[in-house]
Parts: structure tokens; sequence; C-alpha cells
């Protein structure tokens, strides 16, 4: 499932216009751009946005393809280091499920 790449935290209004000038508006697309260190070397070039930013944004667009998985399940994510989805295949999900759970409560 694509989004609109507003629907990703941590971008702010120049990165969206910069993203928009190069065709990219949808988080599908900016996977797309953003796969490889080639992709993301040629997207900073071309909008400002460094390198590790993008990988960020990128891998935030990546959790957003699973179902039911929106930026509060993504931050959340990301406060116990599972910063791509490789990363959480590999956890214990009834551990997770317990510390996501409990961080909730304490935010």
């Amino acid at each position: 499932m694509s989004y609109p790449i507003t629907h990703i935290d941590g971008l702010d209004e120049d990165d969206v216009t910069s993203l928009k000038s190069i065709g990219i508006r949808t988080t599908e697309r900016l996977l797309e751009a953003a796969k490889d260190p080639k992709g993301r070397k040629f997207l900073s070039g071309k909008t400002g946005i460094g390198e590790k930013r993008l990988l960020n944004f990128a891998n935030a667009a990546d959790h957003m393809r699973i179902k039911g998985m929106g930026k509060g399940y993504i931050g959340l994510l990301r406060a116990f280091g599972v910063v791509t989805v490789r990363e959480l295949k590999y956890r214990n999900p009834a551990k997770l499920a317990k510390s996501m759970a409990e961080t909730n409560k304490k935010r």
C-alpha cells in the first residue's frame, strides 16, 4: 500500500517540496528511488536531504507497507532499535509487544 510522503514522520515542508519537485509524491516511489546507496546519493544531490535522513525516511516508508502500521507504531519500534522491517522479523513478538505496551503507557 502506498501513502503520500506527507505521512512519513519527520519530513518537514521543505523536504516534501524538494521530493515532490523531482516526482516523488508517494511512499512507494520513495522506496523505489532510495532502495540503494546510489539512489540515495542521487536523491540527496537533487533534494539537499542528507543520505542518512533519506534512509530513515525510506525505512519508515517500508514499515508503512505493513498492514496496520502507522506513525505511532513506527515511533515505538524505533524506540526499541527496530529501524528496518528486516530487524522486526527477528524480534520476539511477545517480548516486543510487552515492551511496546509498557512504553506506550508511559507516553
